[in-house]
């Protein structure tokens, strides 16, 4: 992929900072508006990235997130085993990314309960088991419940596109995070309903044409939408296209922490390296997705990290890692967070497709 220094820029600035319109892009860069512009809809043309509206459902009756990891037995084919499974396991609106290769996968959850993520579970264990597809053990699940949870990184990508397009980053702003810190309980209005799983559903599109969907007006669209942010109840996010930028391995590491010696946040953050999109931790257990353009640079992490963790005694056991080789899973839900959202807030107005 031959970027010029601009076009490198820009596509740092659009993912790093998604909240910006290109003219405060422009401003930030250093870079004159009209070119920003011509270049954001380059990069929209090619499919380089795309836009999210996550849903930071903690305070709005979302207990937990879960990771499910499993592997299979090799025999069946992967396009057997998505058709066998789909019906029965991913129709759970639970579920908001699911991917997979012939010995392994994997899924992520947003859950408003226990009982709801561990129905969900059961039904996974008891199908894969009726036919045959577990390779030895049941499917592990990983809980995060939010309020006992530290969310260090989520559909996070700004470092690894510093280190990827080398951008100097030292006159730039820091990217602001997803928070998804506890707080007090918010209920959400008639309206506010329709707004959130409608930002949800359709992340990229203006308030004007929004309002134009909902029997509500542009204005109402805008005051909603700007009070969510505010109130730290949705974050706009921007996926680069990573296997359009050469990325080849997605990484999963479940990390087990030492009873005997939780992990702070401080050494936690030590683990995150460029590579790093997502991170999550509780007391005694971790989750990390990261993802690399060749073996031998995950090898690099993989020692470093490992390295870090029995240093300081952190684990007692080695971290289970698994590598998914991206030129042959197949994703089996892309990111879509608006079928639980829908299910979660019960919009009573649901815009046509």
């Amino acid at each position: 992929m031959n970027l010029t220094k601009n076009e490198k820029r820009v596509l740092y600035g659009l993912i790093a900072y998604p909240e910006y319109n290109d003219c405060k892009l422009s401003e930030v860069l250093g870079i004159k508006h009209s070119t920003v512009t011509s270049i954001r809809h380059r990069m929209q043309k090619m499919e380089m990235f795309r836009d999210i509206n996550v849903p930071l459902t903690q305070n709005i009756g979302c207990e937990m997130v879960a990771f499910t990891y499993t592997n299979f037995n090799i025999v069946f084919p992967l396009e057997e085993r998505i058709a066998l499974t789909s019906e029965a396991i991913e129709v759970f609106n639970e579920i908001f990314y699911s991917m997979g290769e012939v010995s392994k996968g994997f899924s992520i959850s947003m859950s408003k309960d226990y009982t709801t993520i561990s129905h969900i579970n059961d039904i996974r264990t008891e199908t894969f088991s009726r036919m045959n597809l577990l390779a030895e053990d049941h499917p592990v699940t990983v809980i995060f419940p939010f309020r006992i949870s530290n969310v260090f990184r989520f559909l996070s990508y700004s470092d690894l596109l510093r280190l990827h397009l080398s951008i100097d980053t030292e006159d730039l702003p820091e990217p602001a995070p997803s928070d998804f810190t506890v707080g007090e309980p918010r209920e959400l209005s008639k309206n506010e309903r329709i707004v959130y799983y409608s930002l949800v559903h359709h992340p990229g599109m203006r308030d004007k044409s929004l309002g134009d969907l909902l029997p509500l007006s542009r204005h109402t669209v805008s005051n909603v939408r700007k009070r969510f942010e505010t109130d730290g109840l949705i974050k706009h996010v921007r996926v680069p296209n990573i296997q359009k930028m050469g990325y080849n391995l997605l990484v999963f590491w479940h990390i087990k922490i030492n009873p005997k010696k939780p992990m702070p946040a401080e050494a936690f953050h030590r683990l995150l390296t460029p590579h790093c999109i997502s991170a999550i931790s509780r007391k005694y257990e971790a989750v990390i997705l990261s993802v690399y353009t060749d073996f031998e640079t995950y090898r690099t992490d993989e020692a470093n990290i490992t390295r870090n963790l029995r240093s300081e005694n952190y684990i007692v056991e080695p971290p289970v890692i698994n590598v998914f080789d991206l030129t042959k899973t197949q994703i089996i839900k892309g990111i879509d967070f608006s079928p639980f959202v829908k299910d979660l807030v019960d919009p009573s107005f649901v815009p046509e497709e």
